[in-house]
């Protein structure tokens, strides 16, 4: 089969630094790289004369180029705005998180791209610690999970993502929070706790914002609870059979995670955590545009998911009321499935 020809749509750091060197490298024998377009003219010349490839301002120029999918990269704010023009072309669309800052928008953004091969490039359900993690539970060594958790501060979706794929994608109830302000000396921060009950019985712990910022970005502090034993990310506690340690090695260059017999290996060899996750994310949507859906593939419905057990939570937290994530996606007709 030949590589799909792709265009960036992006010329920041991860399209310079994440997506072009995965395009053009190990990957270069299932994509190739055709383009990059950009909102504006203020990186992206530079990019794509350094890669030796035409750049334009508008989604079109892609097509030109003869393009057979767009790879959507930009920034946070114009993800949805961008998504929207992109659906007009109807091509294959690989998309960043969140969907759009707001969850109408991404409400919107969904019902644009119903039926569409659509895959989001949410990296932290493909990290492999945490595959070993949702190995783990299915596995049955936790017994039924009562509880997952995570103190990472600025995580937001990329923690709501996590806990669902641990969990099995479950679909959540209600939400309840608490929102509390402290005075530093160079300003208010705001710190959020928060639970959401999913249908499985499960509950899901959050405790997020600026005032968890101490120094470097805090990441990690996960933690699972089941019936039949816990996980944290250095091990499994199992009840009936005693501790297991999570190990991490390289081996003939690709990042091997592994509890006893459960093991998880990068896509492909000397990748760092961040760039497996992304070949992870690129060679899930070409499996979708092929009409396979792997494990591992996330999609438009996922994303809106994610975003509104993130909404739930913080609503909850700031107006101190109980909030039913059924009743937020209440007014979407999309939520189709993977």
């Amino acid at each position: 089969m030949s590589p799909l020809p792709v265009a960036l749509v992006g010329a920041g750091h991860r399209a310079a630094t994440v997506y072009a060197p995965l395009l053009l490298g190990p990957l270069s024998d299932r994509f190739r790289l055709v383009g990059i377009v950009a909102r504006s003219d203020y990186r992206v010349p530079g990019l794509a004369q350094g890669l030796d490839l035409p750049w334009g301002l508008d989604l079109s120029d892609a097509a030109d180029w003869g393009a057979r999918g767009l790879i959507l990269c930009a920034s946070a704010h114009a993800n949805g705005p961008l998504g929207l023009q992109a659906a007009s072309l109807g091509l294959p669309l690989l998309l960043e998180t969140p969907l759009a800052l707001e969850l109408p928008d991404a409400i919107r953004l969904a019902e644009a791209l119903e039926g569409a091969p659509v895959e989001v490039a949410e990296q932290n359900p493909r990290f492999g610690d945490t595959l070993l993690w949702r190995r783990i539970v299915q596995e049955g060594w936790l017994g039924r999970v009562q509880a997952v958790a995570s103190d990472a501060a600025g995580y937001r979706y990329h923690a709501a993502s996590v806990a669902r794929a641990i969990l099995g994608r479950p679909h959540a109830r209600h939400a309840v929070g608490l929102r509390t302000v402290f005075d530093e000396d160079h300003g208010p921060e705001a710190l959020y706790a928060g639970t959401l009950s999913t249908e499985g019985g499960a509950i899901y712990q959050v405790r997020d914002g600026e005032a968890l910022h101490r120094g470097a970005w805090q990441r990690g502090g996960w933690w699972l609870a089941g019936t039949g034993g816990s996980l944290r990310p250095d091990g499994v506690q199992r009840r009936d059979h005693g501790p297991l340690p999570i190990e991490s090695r390289l081996e003939a260059g690709r990042r091997r995670w592994s509890c006893g017999p459960l093991e998880v290996v990068d896509p492909l060899p000397h990748l760092d955590a961040d760039a497996a996750a992304v070949a992870r994310c690129l060679l899930d949507w070409l499996a979708r545009i092929d009409g396979r859906v792997t494990e591992t593939a996330w999609s438009v419905d996922d994303a809106l998911r994610d975003l509104a057990w993130c909404v739930a939570i913080e609503r909850a937290a700031t107006l101190g009321v109980r909030v039913s994530v059924p009743q937020l996606l209440g007014t979407c007709r999309f939520l189709g499935g993977r």
